[in-house]
Parts: structure tokens; sequence; C-alpha cells
């Protein structure tokens, strides 16, 4: 049973808002002055602690002077030194009174340090304590005034409280202790308490909480790695410094010695030193032996400091260092030495390179080592808007009527704080038409205010052939399949292999999905502006072209130059000339451009009697929209490696120009070799061309790696002479709907990895019957019976000989084979491709496995297999039984899958079999669509399985302990889903968890495991009455429409239309903290209810709200972020309340605690808390009865393990499941991994 108790409500006054000090030190001058005290403080100061100390302490009079009143109250903590004589002292009882008054009303830290003195003497005033109280009280006796010694009297009844109440406190006590280890604990302990609290200096970093959080679990890695590095990553203005300089204060106080040195390349900046005489390596290595080395050391003379005095120094300390923005590896051996540094030192680098951290001379030792990188990406759309606003604006959101451009502004910076943080500077009391002008100018390329900060990074580039490659990706390669650029920039005599490595390396371009080179657009638009200074007024000097408005006035005004290597075009971006569809444009503009290397055209006509005028030297010529029904004869085309012709209306490609012989078939590709016209065509991309009825001539572009032709809707016929382009790599000839028949030669090219036949209605058996075989070895199947043995070992048996046919005509060396949407599987035949040796990812979507059988169970090297059919079944089919031939089928699996989609395949739970386990290295398994009902029982014995996807599954009902391996479920619907229960193992990691929020909002929906929810309604009694939850829904509020949620041992529910808390909230505070003191019990605490009132507006989004609980006294806090929540149908008062489990162990009686409640949504009106204790059991009948024994023995519980939730010492942030919430676009949160 549970006894509840009324709060001790403390005495209130307003905090100070601004603390000009971090410690007041109160003591007895003649006891500690010039000893311990001296050191304390100056150890203090050493650590960046703000400390008050006076130096005079002269008894001038019987009161506290009124500027050490104003000082006590303006500090952030007091640190008591009680000394022997520490009583005798009026001035020091004074102070300790308005010490501790301070304490009470604004949450002030104090620490007592019992220097010499046990805390029975201070706490019952005996020895020297008593002493000085018996002086004090003579000197009350003999006090004439009557007045005077009644005031006397009170103030020494308040010393005798204060001295009794400071002893009971938390203290530090330095007797049998080395004074120099005491001092450096109570340093650490006021710096770590310090920072609970919030140090005013530390900056609100926007959209780094993950980045935080990721780097305070690397620091507080116990691991003793010698050298242990982590790499902080990104582009210029990114938040390296920022977020470096975060973290470092906030963890540098638990490290021996720490040190940040700042902004290290500019320092180094070698044009600068020569021109001030100034080494700045050298001065950098001095800063930081003199912030690491003891005191003690003295100062060294700049010319003596060396490497191998930092590598003595670090050896005997552990240490913490920063060295932020290195540019060169010679930096790094200066400032890290190779020798190593003590078990546990930490340090962190700040860089736009990120080979400098493995290549420095101190992972070249063959000892233990860990290198961490962590590449800082740009910030989210909605924390964007925040930073610009917080800084245009000083509020978190636009003002009215600037959201909109707000917004495009946001759009710009693509999440780049510091351009975000610099606009919003530049833009703060503008009015709105400065907004729009600047926002125009942005727009037109003019030199943006991050440029020069850009800049640097292309400045530091080794080679001229990086900085050439960084523009031209910049101009015309953003979005390009990796592959086809290298190919292309080669070509131009640009080296691709090293270059690409060095601007990856040096974040400068990533390599996105599907191979795409991808570049922040504002490292692009900086690219562009360096290229444009080479003649910001005459664009026909420019080197490369990229701007419409540019090409388009130089290619009409026929200024083309030798010195324009590549132009761009595309008419569509051209807002003056969107009236106009196309631009019709004559052959003689590109007479003077000899140079022309890379032209690019988009919805350009291009007229004239001659191509002649076309640059001879082009290697990459892409022209969509190309109105001619064939390629011009005069092309000139001989160094072409790229040619694009996209959404042409070319009606043949037949590169052929000598006459066929008559009796010649059309199509055979026997053309004179004598002169090839496409000699170094590597690329060829005829996608879209409507009117392309036919494709041949292959014998002239011998060299020809890939050959892209999708989506052309009259291509019937592809030349047989395709073998001749034996380089080939890629064929894609995918929804090209009319094409009957594959070339029979396909399958002699060798070098082909990657064949994509997507949409391929009309290929069957029967349309390949009756090919003449060339070859015997490959096609001898062709008559071969059903029944017969096959003569060659490669065609598996049974396989009828046309299908055996299509299957052996793809290419061994195939890695990749698409065959989506395709008529070539059909349900009479098993389909064997384990000849497909080469083959890693075999896609057959729009198959159905019910169908037939396919063999891949040999294929060693598959690791995605993919297989689903998205077209409509009945209801009635959706649940039928599956055939055991699926099962076969799933048993046919290679070992050595890592992704397996088997999506909208009209499997059930029964077509599974009870065992995966034979493929054992799946990570990944998608089973979308699927009318399973539960998860499938095999999913459990898949031990390396990290995600599960069952979207819309829409007769999913349970989802019951899948592997606990899982670091993603996905369960999202698209319409009303059946799911019910989601069951974790108790035990399991926390994950990464999607589902539809409207879940939550539904009748008998639970959740178990990692968290618990469950319908109100059917909480059992006895729980709700150990958590002191009595009559909450007492005003008729239907319990059967509330949710209870549990996890980290806190139980936690919502319910709305109620103005008024509980009655048994004990103690209550409008607004949203509340500070207390826990009232005396004679048993033991058991628990803590807090209650929330809040008002929310018509139709807005509500969730639990950020609740943070610090225990003060202990030095504990506990951060507990919730993701649970709705809509409100109409204003609405909602009362939101939580119970924590606490013991004793983390709350006892007289600890000072504050509870502060931060909404996302909405305003807290009221707090209020009430406290749980025991009935005074032992824990054995507690242990019997225990209606909170289940939830109890959850591993991740206050009281129970949460050092995976560890941020620093004694804080924790309890990061609840958070959900997607429905929309068009799922938004996914994230749980906190280990």
């Amino acid at each position: 049973m549970a006894i509840f108790s009324e709060l001790v409500e403390p005495s209130c006054s307003s905090s100070i808002d601004r603390h000009r000090y971090d410690v007041f030190l109160s003591f007895r001058g003649a006891d500690t002055r010039y000893g311990f005290t001296n050191h304390l403080y100056k150890a203090l100061e050493y650590a960046n602690i703000t400390t008050f100390l006076d130096d005079t302490e002269i008894e001038t009079g019987e009161y506290l002077k009124p500027d050490l009143e104003s000082v006590i109250q303006a500090s952030r903590a007091s640190i008591i030194v009680l000394s022997r004589n520490y009583a005798s002292s009026t001035w020091c009882l004074d102070e300790l009174v308005l010490i501790l008054d301070q304490r009470r009303a604004s949450n002030q830290i104090v620490i007592p340090v019992l220097y010499h003195v046990e805390p029975t003497h201070v706490r019952n005033q005996q020895s020297t304590f008593g002493y000085a109280m018996n002086e004090h009280n003579r000197k009350m006796e003999a006090e004439t005034d009557a007045n005077k010694r009644s005031e006397i009297a009170q103030k020494i009844e308040r010393w005798k409280k204060a001295l009794t109440e400071v002893a009971d406190l938390e203290r530090k006590d330095v007797n049998g202790r080395l004074e120099t280890e005491f001092i450096e604990e109570i340093v650490k302990d006021i710096y770590s308490r310090l920072r609970i609290s919030s140090r005013s200096h530390l900056p609100q970093l926007f959209g780094m909480y993950p980045s935080i959080k990721f780097i305070t679990s690397w620091l507080k890695d116990a691991s003793l790695h010698t050298r242990d590095i982590l790499t902080i990553l990104g582009i210029s203005g990114i938040g390296k410094t920022s977020l470096a300089k975060y973290v470092y204060d906030l963890h540098s106080y638990e490290f021996d010695k720490s040190c940040f040195i700042e902004d290290i390349s500019r320092r180094c900046d070698e044009k600068l030193n020569r021109s001030n005489g100034f080494n700045g390596l050298l001065y950098l290595q001095k800063q930081l032996y003199d912030d690491i080395s003891e005191p003690s050391s003295g100062q060294v003379h700049d010319g003596l400091i060396s490497t191998p005095m930092i590598e003595n120094a670090v050896a005997r300390k552990k240490v913490f260092l920063v060295l932020d923005d290195i540019d060169h590896l010679n930096q790094l051996d200066a400032l890290l030495g190779s020798k190593g540094f003590h078990p546990g030192s930490k340090i962190i680098i700040t860089t736009t390179n990120s080979c400098l951290g493995e290549s420095c001379a101190l992972f070249k030792m063959n000892v233990k080592r860990r290198h961490i990188k962590h590449l800082l990406r740009g910030l989210h759309e909605t924390e964007s808007r925040k930073l610009l606003c917080s800084h245009a604006f000083m509020s978190k959101d636009p003002k009215a009527g600037y959201e909109e451009v707000s917004k495009k502004l946001v759009k710009y910076c693509e999440g780049h704080p510091l351009a975000l943080e610099v606009l919003g500077k530049s833009l703060h009391n503008r009015d709105l038409a400065y907004w729009e002008e600047c926002l125009e100018g942005l727009k037109q390329g003019n030199d943006s205010p991050i440029n020069n900060i850009l800049r640097k990074s292309f400045n530091t580039l080794p080679s001229p052939n990086d900085k050439d490659l960084f523009k031209h990706i910049a101009c015309f390669f953003v979005g390009m399949d990796r592959d086809v650029s290298e190919t292309i920039l080669k070509s131009c005599g640009i080296e691709t292999i090293s270059g690409i490595k060095i601007l990856t390396d040096r974040c400068l371009l990533s390599i996105g999905r599907n191979n795409k080179l991808m570049m922040h657009g504002l490292l692009q638009e900086m690219g562009r502006f360096v290229v444009r200074e080479e003649s910001p007024d005459k664009p026909w000097k420019q080197s490369l072209l990229w701007c419409p408005e540019e090409s388009f006035e130089v290619l009409k005004q026929k200024k083309g130059t030798t010195k324009i290597l590549g132009l761009s075009l595309d008419m569509s971006m051209l807002e003056s000339e969107k009236s106009h569809k196309t631009f019709e444009l004559n052959t003689d503009a590109f007479r003077k451009m000899d140079k022309l290397m890379l032209l690019q055209l988009i919805n350009v006509q291009i007229s004239g009697s001659s191509y002649e005028n076309f640059p001879q030297g082009l290697r990459w010529l892409c022209i969509h929209g190309f109105c001619l029904k064939s390629i011009p004869s005069d092309l000139p085309m001989a160094n072409l490696v790229a040619l694009d012709m996209s959404r042409s209306k070319i009606k043949s490609f037949d590169i052929c120009y000598s006459k066929k012989p008559k009796r010649q078939k059309q199509l055979t590709g026997s053309c004179s070799k004598n002169k090839r016209l496409l000699g170094s065509l590597k690329i060829l991309n005829l996608s879209f061309c409507k009117k392309l009825g036919s494709l041949g001539g292959f014998d002239q572009i011998p060299a020809l790696e890939r050959l892209v032709v999708t989506n052309c809707s009259a291509l019937c016929k592809v030349c047989e002479s395709i073998e001749e382009c034996v380089e080939l790599v890629l064929i894609n000839f995918s929804y090209c709907k009319k094409l009957e028949k594959l070339p029979r030669t396909i399958g002699m090219l060798n070098k082909v990895k990657i064949l994509l036949l997507d949409g391929f209605y009309n290929l069957n058996e029967s349309q390949v019957k009756g090919r003449d075989v060339d070859s015997p070895d490959k096609f001898k199947a062709n008559t071969m019976d059903m029944n017969t043995k096959p003569s060659s070992p490669d065609i598996p048996m049974g396989i009828p000989s046309e299908l055996q046919f299509v299957m052996f005509a793809f290419p061994r060396s195939l890695v990749r084979l698409s065959l989506k949407t395709t008529n070539l599987l059909k349900e009479s035949f098993p389909i064997d491709f384990n000849h497909l040796s080469n083959l890693e990812e075999l896609y057959l979507d729009g198959y159905n496995l019910g169908e037939s059988r396919i063999e891949i169970s040999d294929m060693t090297p598959l690791e995605m297999f993919k297989a689903s059919n998205r077209k409509p079944s009945s209801s009635a089919m959706v649940l039928k039984a599956t055939p055991s031939e699926r099962k076969l089928f799933m048993i046919s699996l290679p070992r050595s899958l890592v992704r397996l989609s088997l999506n909208d395949n009209n499997m059930s739970t029964e077509s599974f079999p009870m065992d995966l386990s034979f493929i054992s290295m799946l990570k990944e398994l998608y089973l979308d669509g699927n009318p399973i009902v539960s998860m499938p029982d095999c999913v459990r014995s898949l031990p390396r399985l990290e995600i599960l996807s069952m979207r819309n599954c829409k007769f999913l009902t349970s989802v019951e302990h899948p592997p606990k391996t899982l670091r993603e479920l996905i369960l999202l619907f698209d319409s009303k889903p059946l799911l019910r229960k989601v069951v974790f193992h108790p035990h399991m990691s926390p994950l990464k968890f999607s589902v539809d929020m409207q879940l939550f909002l539904q009748l008998f929906f639970e959740i178990k495991g990692l968290v618990e929810i469950q319908p109100m309604i059917s909480v059992e009694e006895e729980v709700l009455r150990s958590l002191g939850w009595t009559n909450i829904l007492s005003r008729g509020y239907d319990e059967s429409e509330i949710q209870m949620y549990y996890e980290f041992g806190i139980f936690s529910t919502i319910y709305g239309d109620k103005k008024e808390m509980p009655n048994w909230i004990s103690h209550s505070r409008k607004g949203s903290s509340i500070s207390f003191t826990i009232p005396s019990s004679r048993n033991n605490i058991k628990g803590l209810n807090l209650c929330v009132q809040t008002f929310l507006s018509l139709n807005e989004f509500f969730d639990l709200p950020v609740i943070t609980i610090r225990n003060i006294t202990k030095n504990q806090t506990w951060l507990y972020k919730h993701c649970i929540g709705g809509f409100t149908a109409g204003e609405e008062s909602l009362i939101m309340l939580s119970h924590w489990m606490f013991g004793k162990n983390e709350m006892d009686t007289g600890d000072w605690v504050t509870v502060t409640v931060a909404m996302n949504f909405g305003l807290a009106n009221e707090c209020g808390v009430s406290f749980v204790f025991d009935d005074g059991k032992t824990d054995e009948e507690e242990e019997e009865e225990d209606a909170l024994g289940y939830y109890k023995s959850w591993n991740h519980i206050i009281g129970g393990d949460l050092s995976a939730y560890q941020t620093t010492t004694g804080e924790y942030l309890l990061e609840t499941s958070l959900f997607a919430l429905p929309g068009n676009e799922p938004k996914t949160y994230y749980r906190r991994q280990r």
C-alpha cells in the first residue's frame, strides 16, 4: 500500500538572471588564507571557473558588507571551507547564513569542505565550534543595550541553525587525504555541477544535438585506447568549430589537462607568418605545452619548445585536446608527436580533409589505436529556419509577411549554418523589399557572403588538376553518374581517380545514391564563381559557361572564342525565353570555339545546312530534343566519348555511310571498317526517342562501354553487330515495349556487368524459338526435349529449350540483372539463374513467387534479391493458403544474401519456412504489401537482421519478439491498419521505430518491451493504486479513450477536458517549473508523481512535454523526452500525468529537487507534484505482492542500467522511442542507440 505525504514548501524568491561569478569562497582567513584556500582558488581559476575571494576580510563592524551580500547573490555556487576557527568569525557566520538562504531561494550549489574538523563538531557546535559559540554568547550577555542584546541573540540562533544545516549537506572531507588530490576533486565536482546548471557562455547550437550526443558517448568510452582520435569532418562553415568548442566546454573538466587550439590553418599560414616574421606553428606548440604541463614547470622560451617536450607532457596525464581547423599533416605531427598519450586521453580534430588523422605519425606506431570520423552535414529545414530567424528576428519564427522569403533563403542555404547566420545578421531590422532584393542577388550568382570562407578549401587543393576537376564538376556534372562523368573528364585530360578521392576526402564532393556526384549548393556556387572571376564582364572569355543567360547571349551573338572549353544551355532555365519552348541556333555560332570539348544543349533547335563548323575536339555532346530524323553525316564525331541524344526525333541510329550489298539483310552491321566514325565513343544514350525504330552500326563504335536505350516505344530491331562492342559493361533496354527480341550475340559479350530489361512485355519463349545458333556450346539446348539430359553441363535439366536460350543469352559476367515487370518468367517453367556465377543483384519485380520456382541457391556472390508483384489481387485470393512450392523457393535462396526484398508477392504467414537460419548473413528483409497476419516465425532465426520492413501489410495484427539485433523496424500504412500488438524482447537494444501515429489513437493497441503502451482500461487496479493514480477520470471521461505509456521506469498518460489537477497532487505552482525539498518520512520513498496542466488551441498537435528532474543534493539529472501525442479537435485543456519510480538511491529525505517542463506546443499553466512512499514492509514482503514487479524487471530504468543513456557524470538523457506521424511523407524519429 502506498503512503502519500505533502511537500514541505520552501521559501522562494526570484532567481538571479545574471551571475557575475561561478563560485563564492567562504573561509576563515587566519586558518587557510595562505595555504589551502589559496591553492583552491588558483586551481579554480586555472580551470576557468570565475571565483570570488575576499582578500580583505577586515571586520570593521558587526555586519557583512553590502557588496559581499550582492556577490553571494550573484554567484552560482558557494564553497564553504569549515576550518577550526571558522565559527569564531561573525563575518563568516553571516556569510554562511546568507549562502544557505540563497540555496533555498535560487538553488545555489553549496559545497561544504571540512578542513581538519569533524562534522559532529559543526552540527552540534562542539570543540572549537562550541568554544566560539560560547564566546558569542558571552558577548551577548555583556551587552547592556537590551535591543542589541536581543538582536545578537537572534543572530546566534540563526548561526546555530546554519551550522547544523550545513553539516547535514553532502560535503567534502580533507581529513587523511593529500590536499592536491582533494583540491582536484573539488574542482572537478564544481565544474561538473556548474555545467549541469548550464554555463551561461555555452551557445545555442541548432540541429547539433545528435552530434553532441555521439561525441559525448565517445568521450565516455572507458576503453584504454592510448591514441583515441575523433575527426569532425565537413565543409567550411558547417559548424565543426562550434561543435568542438561546445563539447570541450562541457567535458574538459573531466580530464587532468585540456587544451583547445583554434584556427590552426590560419595561424600557420606561411604567407602570413613570412610577412610578420612569425612562426605560427612554434607558437601553437608553446600554447599546447603551457596548457598541459604542470604549473611548476615554469615558462619555457618560445624557441626551446619542441615536439618531444609535448610528448613527455601528454604521457603523464589524461588529456583532452581539440585541434581546430587542421589542414596539413605537419601540423598534426608537430602537435601530437608519435609516442602516444596517457591511457584515456582524447583528441578531437576538426578539418575538411578526412585523410589527415589516419596519416599522422602517431598512427604509424605499432600500438593499439582508434580513429573515428564524424561527418557533419547540413541542418534540416526546421532547424535552418530557426537559426535564420534567431539572427534576423531574434525569435524562432519569421515575422508576419516574411514567411515566404524566409523559406526561399533557407532553401538557398541548404542547411549551411554559417550561411544562415551571416544572412540572418545582415538582414536584421531590414524591410521586406531589402530581403527580396538580397534573395534576387543570390539567385543571380552574385558573390555571396559565404564565398570567401568556402573558397579557402578550394585554394588549398594540392594541384591544378584538382582545381580544374572541381570547377568542371561544379559547372556541369553535379547529379551525374560518377562513372559517366569520369569517362568524359578523362577524355578532357583531367585525372579523375585521384582527383575525386581528394575532393571527397576534403568534403568538397560526395558520392550519393546510385553513384551520383553530389555537391553542396553553396560549394557549387563557389566553384562557378571562381570560373566567373576569369572574366566577370565578358563571359565569352571564360573557360566554362554554365549560366543560361550568358550561354544564350554568347551563342545568339556568335561571340564564342577559343577560350571556351565547355558550354551548357538549357532553354527551360531562361526566364526571358519561357514563352518559347525552344531556341533555334545556327551551326555557325560554334565556328570560333575550336577548343570546345563539352557541349550540352537542351531544348535548343539547331539549324544550318552544314555541321562542319561544330568543334572538331568535342568529347561530350549532349543534345536533348534534337529535331532531325538522323544524325548528320558531317557532324564531327571522331573524338566523341559520350553522345547523349535523349528525347530526340531520330528514327534510326546506324553509323554506317557505305552502301549495303543488295542481298544483305538490314541491320546486320556489315559496314566498312576502314573509317570508324565513332571510334572513341564509350557512352551512348538514346533514351525517350519515341520515333527510334532501329539501332545498328555497332561495328563503328567498338569502344562502347555503356548503351542506354530506355523508353523508346517504337524500337523493334537491334542489330546483331552489337557483338563488336566487346567493351560493353552496361546495357539498358528497359521499357522498349515493341522490342520483340534481343540480339542473339548479346551472350558473347564477356564484360557486361549490368543488364536492365525492365518492362520487356513482348519477350518470351515463343519469340526466340527457331533462331539459328552460332555457338553450339551455349545454345545447343534449343532442340532439347523436356526430359532429355542436357548435353552441356552448363544447361540445367528440365528447362524447355526456348526458355533455356533466353536465360543463356545473358552474359556470364553479369553483376546486376533487372527483369522488372517482364513476362519472361512463366508459371509453367522453373527458372535457373545459377549459371550467372558473378551475379550480385537480381531484381524480378512484377514476378509472383507463387507462379513458378526459380533456382538461385548456388549463386554464392548474390547479395541482393528482390521479387515483388504489385499487380492487384482480389481479396478472395489474398488470404488463400500458399502452395508448398513457395517454401521450396525460399529454401533455394543463396547463403550469401545480405538484402532480401519480397514485396507485394501475395505471401501469407504460412508461406514462409520454419527456419531461415541458412541465410544467416541477411541484414535487411523487406516484406511490404504481403497479406501476412503476424511476423513470420522464421524471421527470429536470422542472427544478423538489422532492418525489417512490413509496410502496408494491411492484414498484419501482431509483431512479436523480432530479433534482438534489429536496428530498424518499419510499420507504416496507407490505410487504416489492423495492427494491435508489438512486442519487443525486454533485453533488446534501442532501435529506430517507424510506425503510424494513428495506431496510438486506436483502442486496444499495445506495445511491450522497449516501451509499453496499453489502454488505461486494461491496466490493473493494483498497478494504478501503487502509482497513486486514483480518481483521475472521476468526471465521466471515457477510460477506454486514453492510454498509459511506460519506459525507463516512468509511467505517463494524457487526458483532456480537465482544468483541475487530481486532489492528491499535494503541492503545485503556476508556470512550467517547481522546486522543493523532499519531506521527511518514516518510510522509504517509492516514487514521484508529476502533473502538468496545459491549454491547447484548435487543431493543434500536442505531445508529452520534455521533463527535467534534477536532484541538486545528489548531483543527478534525468531528462525525459517524449513523442507521444495527437491532434486536438478543438480548444482543449489537458492534464499530463507521469509517475517516476525513484528509490532511496536517487531521492532521499532532505534532498533539494527542481522539476522543469518544456512544452513543444502549447503552454504549461501549472505544475504539481506528490510523493509515494512504501508502507514499511520488508523487501521480501514487498517483492511478493509488488504490483509493479513486472515493470521493475526491465533493464533500462531509473535505478537500473542507464549507462547507454548517460551523457555525462550524473546526467541521463532518457529519449523515448519516437514514432512516425501520418501524412504524405511519414516523419521518422530516432531512439538513442548504444
